[in-house]
Order: C-alpha cells, then sequence, then structure tokens
C-alpha cells in the first residue's frame, strides 16, 4: 500500500510539472478569446490545479490475536523428607537413697530463775493532807438600777397634700341627634354615634398626693445604770499540809528459784526411701526437613500475534485540472466584451 501511495503521488508531481512548463511557454501571450474558452477574460494564462478523488482499495491490515498455549517450565517445588537424627531425651530412673529428717522431741530439764516475790511493807512515810481553811474576802459587785426619763425620738407620718397637677385632654364634638329623648331615647332610637375629636385643650386638676411628714415626740424609756457595791464573802480554800503515817505496802523483791520446764529439740532420723531422677539418654529419631526440589509442569501462558486481514480503504486519487482565469486588476475577472480598454477601472 505504501508503495501505490508514492507511486501515484509521484505521477501527480510529473502531472503537474508537465503542467507548469505548459502554462510558462505561454506566459506574455494575448489570446483573442484566452485560456479559459468563449468567456473572454483577456489578456492572462489561466494556471492548472490537482482535483482529488476517493476510491475504495482493498489492502491487508495485521491486528493483535491472543492465543493460550500449554507450555512447560521448570519450577521450585518445597516438600518434606524424613531424616534420621540423634536426639538427647530426658528419662526418669527409679533408685533408692538415704535421707536424713529431724524430728520434735521434748524433755524435762531443771533451771535456776529469778521471780518478783511481793511482800508487804510497814514503813512511816509523810503524806500531803489538805485542810479546808475558810476566811472572809472584801469583794465589789455592782448592781443594777432602773429609771425612767423622757426623750425626743423622731416619727415619720403619712398626709395627703392637694397638688395642682396639669394635662392635655381631647375636645370632643357633641355627636347629631343626640339631644333630647329623655332616659331611655337612646335605647329606642338609633345607634348612638361615637363623638369625635375635635381638640386639645389644657385643664389643671388638683389631686391628693402622699407625703412623708417627719415631727419630734418625747417618749418616756427606761434606762439602767450601774452601781457600785462593796461587801465580804466567806472562801473556803484547801492548803496542803506534810504528816507522818504509817503505811503499809507491798514491795516486789527478786528471789531466785529452781524450777522443771519442758525443752523442745530436734533429733535427727536416717532413712531410706524410693526416689526418681532424671537422666540424659541419647535416642535416635526421624524427623520431617522441608528441601527445594525443580521439577518439570505444565502451565498455560497467553501470546500475542499479529494476524492479516482484507480490508477497504479509501485512496486519494490526483487528477490535474485547468483553472479559470485570473482577475486582470487583482479583483473579480471582468469580461473584456462589456468594457473600454479590457481592464476594470
Amino acid at each position: 500500500m505504501t508503495r501505490r501511495m508514492l507511486a501515484l503521488a509521484v505521477l501527480g508531481a510529473a502531472v503537474w510539472v508537465a503542467l507548469a512548463a505548459e502554462d510558462a511557454s505561454a506566459f506574455g501571450k494575448r489570446k483573442a478569446g484566452g485560456d479559459c474558452g468563449s468567456g473572454g477574460y483577456a489578456g492572462y494564462a489561466a494556471p492548472c490545479t490537482t482535483a482529488v478523488t476517493y476510491v475504495d482499495q482493498e489492502v491487508t491490515a495485521y491486528r493483535p490475536v491472543t492465543e493460550v498455549k500449554d507450555v512447560k517450565v521448570r519450577v521450585m517445588k518445597m516438600i518434606t523428607v524424613p531424616e534420621q537424627t540423634t536426639v538427647w531425651s530426658c528419662e526418669p530412673v527409679k533408685g533408692r537413697q538415704k535421707v536424713t529428717n529431724y524430728t520434735i522431741k521434748t524433755r524435762q530439764e531443771a533451771v535456776k530463775v529469778w521471780v518478783n516475790q511481793m511482800v508487804e511493807v510497814k514503813d512511816k512515810v509523810k503524806v500531803c493532807q489538805y485542810v479546808e481553811v475558810t476566811k472572809d474576802v472584801p469583794t465589789v459587785s455592782y448592781v443594777p438600777v432602773y429609771g425612767k426619763t423622757m426623750q425626743k425620738q423622731t416619727v415619720c407620718d403619712t398626709v395627703c397634700v392637694p397638688v395642682p397637677v396639669t394635662r392635655c385632654v381631647p375636645v370632643y364634638a357633641e355627636p347629631c341627634g343626640s339631644s333630647g329623648g329623655g332616659l331611655f331615647g337612646g335605647l329606642c332610637g338609633k345607634k348612638k354615634q361615637q363623638p369625635q375629636i375635635c381638640g386639645y385643650q389644657m385643664v389643671t386638676t388638683t389631686v391628693m398626693q402622699r407625703q412623708v411628714v417627719s415631727r419630734q415626740v418625747d417618749v418616756e424609756v427606761t434606762t439602767v445604770t450601774w452601781a457600785e457595791k462593796k461587801g465580804t464573802t466567806k472562801v473556803t480554800t484547801l492548803q496542803p499540809t506534810m504528816v507522818e503515817k504509817d503505811v503499809v505496802y507491798v514491795k516486789c523483791v527478786p528471789a531466785e528459784k529452781t524450777e522443771m520446764r519442758t525443752v523442745s529439740f530436734y533429733e535427727p532420723v536416717v532413712t531410706e526411701v524410693d526416689v526418681v531422677t532424671m537422666t540424659m539418654v541419647q535416642k535416635p529419631a526421624v524427623r520431617n526437613v522441608c528441601k527445594w526440589v525443580e521439577e518439570e509442569t505444565v502451565v498455560k501462558q497467553t501470546f500475542c500475534r499479529m494476524e492479516a486481514y482484507k480490508t477497504v480503504v479509501k485512496v486519494p486519487v490526483y487528477t490535474p485540472v485547468v483553472a479559470p482565469c485570473a482577475p486582470p486588476c487583482g479583483g473579480y475577472a471582468v469580461p473584456t466584451s462589456g468594457f473600454h480598454g479590457g481592464c476594470c477601472r
């Protein structure tokens, strides 16, 4: 397909060169009818262009296709293999062994001890004895003396005092039809109209206002006066006096005595007992060991390959075509039959 495209490009270039040579040979010539046929463009040669058209062409293309195949590969696999080895084990062994035990026993022994004996002793000692002594002691005391006197006190009274107050009140206009009718005229007649406010005026009224007034009054009160009073009081006190007396008391006297007491002691006793001792013994054993082994296995693998197929594509075809005459004055082409001089003005 690439070669075909290249051949078409070379062919188009050759055609274009040939047409360009023909146009170059005719450059500057003035034809009566022009190169554009009988259209009437005077004095200019018509250049050539290439027209492109597309045609269907069958080509071979390639597309990727995946396939799954069984492939033999070598992989490493871990297996368990028994292996002979030697191990040490701790096993019990029975035997006889002498053991010394200690037993607690008691016996009687004579010992000398010191004890405190309580002995009564009679002796003269000086003791402190308290004697009551009564005597007169001068005292001073204060007694209350009550009396009555007149004192002035301030009391507060609440009185009502007239106070002028100025306020603004509305002035109402007399409604229509309100005159006459007597006492029950409003009940039998029409509905009474509401009065209307026609103005305001200042009115001064007198109101009674409460005020607190203080005044002085004479009040009889009771007073207390403390008067000094002297006298004597009998006071009894205890005075200490040392007196000799015969006193019998108990005294502790140490004395040595011989006593029998029970003493505990340990006596060793040797006996044979059955004992179990642990001994290390070497034994053969089998253990499982993990080992890597290479083996061949079949696995599925996916491969990608390019598959050729036929398809139809659009291919451009270049065809040389003679173009219309060029405009004489850089604008639109103007026919010479209808204008003077063969050029635009």
